[in-house]
């Protein structure tokens, strides 16, 4: 692996788990699908 692998591989990692606190910490405001924007 090289360098850069590993630092996108952290990156992605260190992204997805603060995607997973925000939605932990936000979800008790929302209220249905609505309230949620979809990316693609």
């Amino acid at each position: 692996m090289t360098t850069d692998m590993v630092v996108n591989a952290l990156a992605k990692t260190v992204n997805g788990l603060y995607k997973t606190e925000v939605i932990e910490y936000l979800k008790a405001d929302w209220h249905g699908l609505t309230d949620v924007q979809m990316q693609r």
